[in-house]
C-alpha cells in the first residue's frame, strides 16, 4: 500500500510540473520620444569605469556608460566608442607619490608587513616613465564615451585639461589638446542623446584635502 501511495504521488507530480508552462510577460523594449542613434556619456570615475585604483580596459567595458549603451542598443543604439586601454593592467594615479606617479589597477594577493604579519591586501606595481607611455599615448578622439577620471566640474570647461600636464586621460583622446574642452569635444559630437553625471570628484577632492583651499560648487 505504501509503495502504490508513493507511485501515485510521483506520478502526480510529474505530470503537474510537466503541463505547468511559466507565462513570462517579457516586455518589448521602446525608445519611446528618445532618439538613441547616438549618444554619449559625459562624467567621472563612476561613469568610465575607474576601478581597483586604476583605468583599464575589462574596467571601461563593464563601465555604467558601456551598460547603458547596450540597453540602448536594443532601441536603436548606434556604436559606442570608448577610449580602451590596451591592456586590462591599466594605469592609475599614485596616492603615495613617494613611490611613483602611476601604478597598475590593484589585485588581492598576500603581503608581509613590517611586524612580520601576512595577510590579504590590495597589490599594485609602479610604472616606470618608460612603462607609463604605453597608456599615455594619444587614441582616436572620435569616441561617445566622454567620461574621465579625476574629472572635476570646472574641468569639463577648461582647456588645460586636455593637455599633457593636465588630465592625462582626457589628453589620450582630446581633439586639439590645449585648446578643446572636454565639454565643446562633447557638443561637436553631434549626439542625439546624453548621458551625464559629474560632480562626484568635486566632492572627493574636497574631502583628500580636508576642505583646504576646496570649494565644493
Amino acid at each position: 500500500m505504501k509503495n502504490i501511495f508513493s507511485f501515485l504521488f510521483a506520478a502526480s507530480l510529474f505530470s503537474l510540473l510537466s503541463t505547468c508552462k511559466p507565462d513570462l510577460d517579457v516586455p518589448t523594449p521602446s525608445a519611446g520620444n528618445a532618439d538613441f542613434t547616438k549618444s554619449i556619456s559625459v562624467g567621472d570615475n563612476f561613469l568610465c569605469g575607474y576601478q581597483d585604483g586604476a583605468l583599464y580596459k575589462k574596467g571601461q567595458e563593464l563601465s555604467v556608460a558601456a551598460l547603458l549603451a547596450q540597453q540602448f542598443a536594443l532601441v536603436g543604439g548606434g556604436n559606442f566608442l570608448q577610449p580602451l586601454m590596451p591592456d586590462n593592467f591599466g594605469i592609475g594615479i599614485s596616492l603615495k607619490p613617494w613611490e611613483g606617479t602611476y601604478i597598475t589597477k590593484s589585485t588581492l594577493g598576500y603581503r608581509t608587513d613590517c611586524a612580520g604579519e601576512t595577510s590579504i591586501f590590495p597589490l599594485y606595481s609602479t610604472l616606470t616613465a618608460a612603462s607609463a607611455q604605453g597608456y599615455l599615448s594619444t587614441v582616436s578622439h572620435n569616441v561617445n564615451d566622454f567620461s574621465v577620471p579625476f574629472l572635476k566640474t570646472s574641468d569639463l570647461f577648461d582647456a588645460q585639461t586636455g593637455t599633457s600636464t593636465g588630465n592625462i586621460y582626457y589628453h589620450r583622446f582630446a581633439s586639439a589638446p590645449g585648446t578643446s574642452t572636454v565639454f565643446s569635444d562633447a557638443v561637436s559630437s553631434n549626439a542625439s542623446f546624453f548621458v551625464a553625471w559629474t560632480g562626484m570628484e568635486d566632492i572627493y577632492d574636497y574631502a583628500r584635502h580636508g576642505g583646504y583651499n576646496k570649494t565644493i560648487p
